[in-house]
């Protein structure tokens, strides 16, 4: 598959991804589970010249999504890979500073990466306290061989499936 092919795989694979999360939360929301959420991504449209829609993308954006019941305030990214491998790199190191920032549990903060593996059908919640370790190694140069990203089959160890970390806070 060519290099811009395989862009606008995951491009695509992301905006699907985003909005089955919406479609999620809105589900969610209206059954009682969540009070309410809003997605911040970086990302806004205008119209330029000659009417072609021009997307400026916010080098230190705030993260993807933010969602939040009584007791409980979820920050997270939204991340999809059309591969079996999710590397770690896909997570920008102010992501990684703002979900460090954003995780507190003892205060009713949670933060994590929601992924998706479209080849396998996977979508899993992997909470900041599992991933932080993993990927400050990666980011540091720590990482041994293998370590620089995540199968759908370790992140499914690593996390919980999509919808259930609601459930478990």
């Amino acid at each position: 598959m060519k290099r811009t092919t395989a862009g606008r795989a995951a491009r695509a694979a992301g905006a699907a991804w985003e909005a089955a999360i919406r479609a999620d939360l809105a589900g969610w929301v209206e059954g009682g589970t969540l009070r309410d959420y809003q997605q911040q991504g970086p990302l806004y449209q205008r119209v330029g010249a000659g009417g072609l829609r021009v997307i400026p993308i916010e080098a230190e954006g705030p993260v993807d999504f933010l969602a939040w019941n009584g007791a409980t305030a979820w920050a997270w990214e939204a991340k999809a890979t059309t591969r079996h491998r999710w590397p770690l790199s896909g997570l920008e190191s102010h992501q990684a500073r703002r979900l460090t920032t954003w995780h507190m549990p003892s205060a009713g903060r949670v933060a994590g990466v929601a992924l998706r593996y479209d080849a396998e059908g996977l979508a899993v919640w992997l909470p900041w306290a599992v991933l932080a370790p993993l990927w400050g190694r990666w980011a540091t140069g720590g990482a041994g061989r293998g370590e620089a990203s995540l199968t759908a089959e370790q992140a499914a160890r690593l996390g919980v499936p999509w919808g259930e970390h609601w459930s478990s806070r």
